[in-house]
């Protein structure tokens, strides 16, 4: 019987179920068992029979395991001119008949020719010449095939082609998914059945075509068009399965042996591990072709291990081949390796079919056995707070990945040992290291977006443990966009290397002795690229807090601040003016806070609903939070618009709040200037959060951001609607409040009336616009139709109210899980790829949230998480349980919503709800009326609001903030009540289209 596990702690243990992979034929001479048992893999189901292609044909190519095709036969390039191009369908023409082309290696195409670039070695356009249009083979091992390394266009208007025949040993309905960088159109057979040619960054599968084929061969022809820029193209072929189709072949005609086995070599991808074991090291690597690989039969795969003299220390370990990815166990070398001062470097070398891979390893005694001791330290450290067993965890994982992947960055490694080996060693003592290490500590901590150990870098003051009752203020420092938390300490003491931009290396172990500063300085890496909004800025939050309680007593909360650069410097503003009474100064440097400047909203069409969003982006329109924030502002001259600070500058000028502003003559990096020699922190210094204000005036667009020193609004109606709730002490236990667009509020009385504070006895006398309440107890009070009430509202139905509110993205302020339908075959890979994606969230996040089947999860459950549904009812038996509680279902290839009926091709929809299980939970549920409808949700743009139906028209909306370019069938807000306002649909027509591959770009932070 299959255990089902409720939404909540439990389902963290459940992972996705795996692929079954094959047998492979391995030969393995001097091989230890336990190497040859993990080489080994279980045997998969009899494949359909393969189609064949015989040498005299060409090479055939098998598909990779999600259906990608990396080779192609090339023509081209062909540019692009007056003389030679053809506007309206972006073909060269006069040049070749592309409906009768006939992809052979080697052959040319009559007289036409080709236009090549002659470079100098430095890379440099020496003169263009032309050569005939010969066809040859490009490849990719991993990800894209590059066509501006292969067919250079030096970012000049140019025309390609690439070519292969699909060969299938029975009819099947398959789909082609393009990924490619501008105009595409896709030629079956001399016939045109898919053309869409924009300026667009290259991502996987944005366009998909369903194909009918019949037994037997296809040509399929790709006539793309370079724009600018980069160029390249990734295809996936998949069945109805959305798998790749079985025993599908693509011939590259006229392509000899000779040059298959040199495709075997450029398409391996080849990855090797080489972990510290307590004993010693072990030594493995995985092969596998993720962009499919040549027909040729078995490929031979052999790995070793040797020292610095190229004598053979282990193996050859040999294998072959044969269709799925190949793990293979090398063995072990025992802790020999690493005795001496200057213990030598090794290397692994994997070969794959006549390509050599080598790697190296640096082996140094002192960092394994660090790496023992902490891993033996573990289970005591549990007994410890929880954050020590995570830094625990944290660094041992990291320092493990540095060596498994050769890094020789040796004296970071071994100074990352010792202080592993010191954490570990007051661990296994049973002594907290926190009690009595300072300085700068690299931490870990567990975050509760994911329950994982989410690093930290904190600075802890030298004169914390000389003097026991003594308050430290608090600097809170925000990286910038793939920066670090210890870059960002290192950083914030002045030592960024303005050489040195990379801030992976600025992350690395701080070496020299940080100035003394009586604070302490916390860095949060807030889940690294989340922009430090929702599930980042929820982690800055949450590292505050961990701090407080580790150092119960010694944070002085009237002086806690915040600083930050680029993507931070977003974060240092937006944070404190959500949170008004939590920092009592700010530094955003180089910040971008209006969305409404930025390159890929202005000028573009704007629904109601996308304005709003907007808004709620923009720091700037939070500014009214900031009357008692003091900010000191930095922005280069040279980093263009200056507008980005500029906004938030004249913004602060107009009311009259604290500010300083500086412009250096640099440009981005400003925080050199900023830091150097901690002046900011004697600025920081004068400045005091007062937590009982007099006057407070709290704006916001929802109840998360509702809180402010005494004051806290509760619910907004009508909505959406920015809310403003200004609030004046006029005696101990006398209010005056006015309010625009709010519902209901609560005010503290938790003094005696003499510090600012309403006094906790007596009746407190309320006035509300204009009207007169009394509270003997707490004050709490609510608005309907016939004014203001004492007390809380009774409700009669589900209403917007503290974090259960949406818009969309608001599901991703709190901890989740992604529940993706796997009970229809022909979705299930589609929904995994969906909920894969949304669950990354964008590159450079650092979050696991739990992805789990529908299978494996109860339906009944209350959960303890928002939840993420992916998939339709017929796929998704969770959705099937709850939809019938849901305003928006689909039946029989349509989307019933509102009373309405849409249809469509690549038809879908999204929508957020009040989890009906667990009315504090989020649900957010996507999902199409086919597969296809599905994966169209991944063009979804980044600012949503509740609701959103969509068909194909959707497709060029990816990758922007607002739909620009695109179109939905139907978008907008639920009502305070969670109902369907009278008006959905999309009645604003999309922009022509980007005018360049840039405009297209997604434009971060």
């Amino acid at each position: 019987m299959r255990r089902l596990v409720a939404l909540g702690v439990l389902a963290l243990a459940a992972c996705p179920a795996r692929r079954p992979e094959a047998t492979v034929a391995m030969t393995t001479p001097s091989v230890s068992a336990s190497a040859s048992a993990s080489a080994s893999v279980s045997a998969s189901v009899a494949e359909e029979p393969a189609a064949v292609v015989a040498p005299s044909e060409g090479v055939g190519v098998v598909l990779g395991p999600e259906g990608h095709l990396g080779a192609w036969l090339a023509l081209g390039p062909f540019r692009l001119d007056d003389k030679k191009a053809d506007a309206a369908t972006f073909r060269p023409t006069g040049v070749v008949d592309d409906r009768a082309l006939a992809p052979r290696y080697g052959a040319t195409e009559g007289s036409a020719r080709v236009d090549v670039a002659q470079k100098d070695d430095k890379g440099k356009l020496l003169k263009w010449t032309t050569a005939p249009a010969t066809w040859q083979l490009v490849s990719s091992g991993d990800g894209p095939v590059d066509l501006e390394r292969a067919l250079p266009t030096l970012g000049k208007p140019s025309i390609a082609y690439l070519g292969a025949t699909l060969r299938l040993p029975k009819a099947r309905d398959v789909v082609v998914l393009l990924g490619v960088d501008d105009g595409c159109e896709l030629i079956v057979d001399g016939k045109s059945v898919h053309a869409r040619d924009v300026p667009r960054p290259l991502r996987d599968d944005d366009d998909a075509v369903p194909l009918s084929l019949a037994a037997g061969d296809h040509t399929l022809l790709l006539r793309l068009h370079q724009r600018e820029g980069a160029w390249a193209v990734r295809v996936r072929i998949v069945d109805e399965r959305f798998l790749a189709p079985p025993g599908v072949r693509a011939l590259l005609r006229g392509v000899p042996e000779s040059a298959g086995l040199e495709l075997v070599k450029a398409m391996s991808w080849v990855k090797v591990e080489r972990p510290p074991t307590a004993t010693g090291y072990h030594f493995s690597t995985l092969v596998q072709f993720p962009e499919g690989h040549p027909s040729l039969g078995a490929i031979p795969i052999s790995g070793s291990v040797l020292d610095a003299q190229g004598k053979l220390l282990l193996g050859p370990v040999t294998a072959r081949f044969e269709g799925k990815p190949l793990p293979l166990s090398l063995g072990d070398l025992g802790a020999v390796v690493d005795e001496g001062d200057a213990p030598p470097d090794l290397t692994v070398r994997v070969e794959v079919g006549g390509r050599v891979v080598d790697r190296p390893l640096h082996p140094r005694r002192a960092v394994r056995l660090a790496l023992a001791r902490a891993a033996e330290a573990l289970p005591k450290a549990k007994a410890l707070p929880d954050d020590v067993a995570a830094t625990l965890s944290y660094l041992r994982h990291r320092l493990e990945e540095h060596v498994s992947r050769g890094d020789g960055d040796l004296p970071a490694q071994l100074a990352d040992a010792a202080a592993l080996d010191a954490y570990a060693a007051l661990a296994e003592a049973g002594k907290d290291p926190l009690a009595t290490l300072t300085g700068p500590l690299r931490l870990a901590h567990v975050a509760r977006a994911d329950d994982r150990p989410q690093p930290l870098a904190l600075y802890v003051p030298e004169a914390l443990r000389l003097n026991p009752t003594k308050k430290f203020p608090v600097y809170v420092g925000l990286h910038g966009m793939n920066g670090g938390p210890m870059a960002m300490l290192r950083i914030f003491f002045g030592g960024d290397d303005p050489d040195q931009q990379n801030h992976l290396v600025l992350d690395r172990t701080i070496s020299a002795k940080l100035p003394k500063l009586d604070a302490f300085v916390l860095a949060p890496h807030a889940h690294g690229n989340a922009m430090y909004r929702q599930l980042g800025e929820e982690e800055v939050l949450d590292t505050i807090a961990w701090l407080r309680a580790r150092f119960p007593g010694r944070v002085d909360d009237d002086r806690l601040y915040v600083t930050g650069f680029s993507m931070g410097g977003i974060g240092a503003a937006s944070i404190p003016l959500h949170h008004p009474d939590l920092f009592a100064a700010a530094q955003p440097l180089c910040g971008y806070h209006s969305y409404l400047i930025r390159r890929d909203v202005v000028g573009r069409p704007r629904r109601p609903w996308e304005q709003w969003l907007l808004e709620d982006r923009s720091n700037v329109s939070w500014i009214d939070n900031g009357a008692r924030l003091p900010l000191w502002i930095v922005h280069g001259t040279h980093d263009l618009p200056e507008e980005n600070s500029g906004v938030l500058i004249d913004a602060y000028e107009k009311r009259g709040f604290s500010l300083k502003h500086d412009h250096p003559d640099l440009g981005h990096d400003v925080w050199g200037f900023a830091y150097d020699h901690l002046h900011h922190t004697g600025w920081f210094a004068g400045k005091k959060r007062n937590p009982y204000p007099k006057h407070v005036r709290l704006v916001t667009s929802r109840p998360r951001f509702g809180d402010d020193a005494w004051v806290h609004l509760d619910r907004i109606a009508p909505w959406p609607s920015w809310a403003t709730l200004d609030a004046t002490r006029t005696g101990p236990l006398a209010v005056q409040v006015t309010t625009k667009n709010v519902a209901a509020f609560r005010l503290d009385r938790d003094g005696d009336g003499s510090n600012g504070s309403i006094a906790a006895t007596g009746t407190v006398a309320v006035a509300v616009d204009g009207q007169k309440l009394s509270f003997t107890g707490a004050i709490a009070a609510y608005r309907d139709p016939s004014g203001w009430h004492e007390g809380v509202p009774k409700d009669d139905g589900p209403v917007k109210h503290g974090k259960v509110t949406g818009p969309i993205r608001d599901v991703w302020n709190d901890p989740l899980v992604f529940v993706y339908g796997a009970s229809d075959p022909q979705q299930t890979e589609v929904n995994r790829k969906v909920a894969e994606s949304l669950a990354q969230i964008r590159f450079g996040v650092d979050v696991k949230y739990p992805i789990l089947r529908d299978l494996d999860v109860d339906p009944g459950a209350a959960p303890e998480k928002n939840v993420v549904l992916v998939g339709n009812a017929k796929s998704n038996r969770v959705l099937a349980a709850l939809e019938p509680e849901l305003p928006l279902r689909i039946e029989q290839g349509k989307v019933l919503f509102a009373g309405k009926t849409f249809t469509g091709k690549e038809l879908g929809a999204a929508f957020v709800r009040p989890h009906p299980r667990a009315p504090t939970r989020l649900l957010l549920v996507v999902e199409g009326a086919s597969a296809l409808g599905t994966l169209r949700g991944l063009s979804l743009p980044e600012l949503l609001p509740d609701f959103v139906v969509w068909d194909e028209s959707l497709a060029p909306a990816r990758g922007q903030s607002l739909l620009s370019f695109g179109k939905v069938l139907a978008a907008g807000f639920f009502d305070a009540r969670w109902a369907v306002p009278p008006v959905i649909e999309d009645t604003l027509s999309p922009t022509k289209g980007p005018k360049s591959e840039k405009d297209a770009t997604p434009y971060l932070p």
